[in-house]
């Protein structure tokens, strides 16, 4: 018995690095799921440890050859918003670094993180100053602004493109002629090099805003894009009313795959089974919980399970 103690334990001094690795990584698991403050400081907390996850990849320690594969196994986390979540912490970092305050909403981050870090700092300087001389609010609309003004200004910045003067010979260097499609109307040249429009996005107070935050934190990015964008028609009183439950992704089923109004998911969502209750509202019970629904009536106690 005593052998085998000195055993392992020069088995676990043998290997004080995977050890090591393996409790960072844990400690990066417990702060994600751990982070549950509601606004920017929760979303930022979770993309630091994913970058510390990324940048060590301490996914490996899981068995997962990358960091996309081991977010959507342990975490549920789709390769876009892990992108978004790393991208919002960067940004945040970038401006902690530089002296300037938060702002207080992710997509305000979301907005910025599409330039250089530098040009992050000078738009959100801009955005402060501007909203504290007009003492207006700051919302995602004023951000996306300044950022796309930042873009022209770079654009104008940029110097012409170095051209060939006329005439001689070309070196072995240079690159030959080609035919680049000269004989496409100006038209076409300036639509085939014109910016995408920006979608158009929901106009929502900042009450509005926060919640829409709360139901993408908890619903996921692909049911707060499609209130964002308005691939989902509704109310901003609609949309505080879902945002006020207590778990506003039971009313996600209801809402985004059956189409149904706010109140009506929430009439359902909070309904009894009764003996009145038939097959199919239970069946619905059941999808909109993942598959599975159970409760009790009467002494007896029911579990529906779909297969699909």
């Amino acid at each position: 018995m005593v052998r085998e103690g000195k055993m392992k334990q020069a088995i676990v001094k043998e290997q004080p690095e995977e050890n090591t690795r393996l409790t960072l990584l844990e400690d990066c698991e417990r702060k994600i799921t751990t982070h549950l403050r509601r606004g920017i400081e929760a979303t930022v907390g979770i993309g630091q440890q994913l970058i510390k996850i990324n940048e060590m990849e301490l996914y490996l320690e899981r068995g997962y050859k990358t960091l996309n594969e081991y977010c959507f196994d342990c975490h549920s986390l789709d390769g876009k918003t892990v992108s978004r979540f790393m991208g919002i912490a960067d940004s945040a970092r970038v401006l902690k670094d530089h002296g300037l305050e938060l702002p207080i909403y992710e997509s305000h981050v979301a907005e910025l993180a599409v330039l250089e870090p530098a040009d992050r700092v000078l738009v959100w300087g801009r955005v402060i100053q501007s909203s504290e001389k007009r003492d207006e609010p700051v919302t995602v609309d004023r951000v996306r602004e300044a950022v796309e003004w930042r873009k022209r200004e770079l654009k104008e910045q940029a110097p012409p493109p170095t051209t060939r003067p006329s005439g001689g010979s070309k070196s072995s260097l240079e690159e030959p002629d080609l035919d680049l499609g000269s004989d496409l109307s100006n038209g076409e040249s300036e639509r085939s090099s014109a910016q995408p429009e920006p979608p158009t996005r929901i106009t929502l107070t900042e009450d509005g805003e926060r919640d829409l935050e709360r139901i993408r934190r908890l619903c996921g990015d692909a049911v707060g894009n499609s209130i964002e964008y308005l691939h989902l028609q509704i109310t901003e009183k609609e949309l505080h009313l879902w945002a006020q439950e207590d778990d506003p992704d039971r009313l996600t089923y209801y809402i985004m795959d059956l189409r149904w109004s706010v109140a009506k998911a929430l009439g359902v969502a909070h309904e009894s089974v009764t003996e009145r209750t038939n097959v199919g509202r239970l069946l619905i019970f059941a999808r909109a919980n993942g598959g599975h629904f159970e409760t009790q009536m009467e002494g007896s106690k029911i579990i529906v399970e779909t297969l699909v």
